[in-house]
């Protein structure tokens, strides 16, 4: 056990510090980092992350060591909090994360908020702490690559798809589909206007309009070499005929520059419809993460951590 740990919410001057750790972290994991001090500020910054509200932080001194990202989101018929613990390896197996995620359960008083979390299935040790703090597998989700995107079928001729250059006409169609969409989905979020504003900062919107009517739409990243798809949904009245295909087809292809052709993306595992799209498209699986989630009362039961009675010394 650390001693002298002091967990404490996070501030806008912990921006080195965290960036520091994810360095750290990064050299011994792959799939954590590094991040830069813009891309955190503006990680922090986006709506889903509340402005780090509930982010903790642990320091033994003046040294950040250990990071909880968290945030809850109303699912409409569940609440979820999504978290992320970062410890620097030369503090691990010191119940530092231990302790950043006993924080974390202080956050809530509804025993019946469900902890959703990621790992990376070749992380044994962050699998090993998940699976005896009470947390349990619900879904996989696939990294997927392309190396030189070029299916051969076009899209279906009924379906238009075109770059978007102004998304604020679009913005609360884009959230009513993407709500309609992904409501089942174990990890959603519910999105407004401004959500989806927020999300397509830096990125390219492509919608699919049927019979007038915006039906679908895509969100790619276009990075010079490679293009990633950071988002695609489609109206669930829509679906089944071809128009997510459509958006794949068009979007990455209108997004590639003259030195890409690979493509990336991710995809949950309980989503096999779109598994089954990304691979006739010639994507194939190149990393793997494990979605674990337990509900608030079996992680405090197993801690034995009681919401009443904090453990750690906290400032505020």
């Amino acid at each position: 056990m650390t001693t002298n740990l002091l967990i404490r919410p996070l501030l806008d001057t912990d921006t080195d510090g965290v960036v520091r750790l994810y360095d750290m972290a990064s050299r011994v994991e792959n799939g954590i980092g590094p991040i830069t001090p813009a891309q955190w500020q503006g990680f922090v910054g986006r709506s889903r992350s509340v402005n780090g509200r509930d982010f903790r932080v642990a320091l033994v001194g003046t040294d950040l060591i250990g990071l909880a990202e968290s945030a809850l989101r109303d699912q409409g018929s569940r609440l979820v909090r999504y978290i992320k613990l970062i410890v620097d390896p030369a503090f691990r197996r010191r119940g530092v994360g231990t302790q950043l995620l006993g924080s974390v359960l202080e956050q809530d008083s509804d025993e019946t908020v469900s902890l959703h979390g990621h790992t990376q299935t070749s992380w044994s040790a962050g699998r090993a702490f998940a699976e005896t703090k009470g947390f349990s597998i619900i879904e996989s989700e696939y990294r997927m690559h392309c190396p030189s995107f070029d299916p051969s079928s076009d899209p279906v001729g009924e379906t238009l798809v075109a770059r978007v250059e102004e998304p604020s006409i679009l913005a609360w169609r884009l959230a009513e589909i993407h709500n309609a969409a992904f409501r089942e989905d174990v990890s959603f979020t519910r999105h407004t206007a401004d959500d989806m504003l927020a999300k397509l900062e830096g990125m390219q919107l492509w919608s699919a309009l049927l019979f007038g009517r915006t039906v679908g739409h895509a969100i790619v990243d276009p990075d010079p070499h490679s293009v990633w798809l950071e988002s695609l949904a489609v109206d669930p009245k829509f679906q089944g005929r071809g128009i997510g295909r459509a958006l794949v087809v068009c979007s990455l292809r209108g997004s590639m520059g003259r030195a890409a052709s690979s493509a990336g993306l991710s995809v949950s595992s309980q989503n096999q419809i779109a598994l089954r799209l990304y691979k006739r498209l010639g994507f194939e699986p190149v990393s793997e993460k494990l979605r674990y989630a337990a509900s608030r009362r079996v992680l405090l039961t197993r801690s034995g951590h009681h919401s009443t009675q904090s453990r750690l010394r906290m400032t505020h």
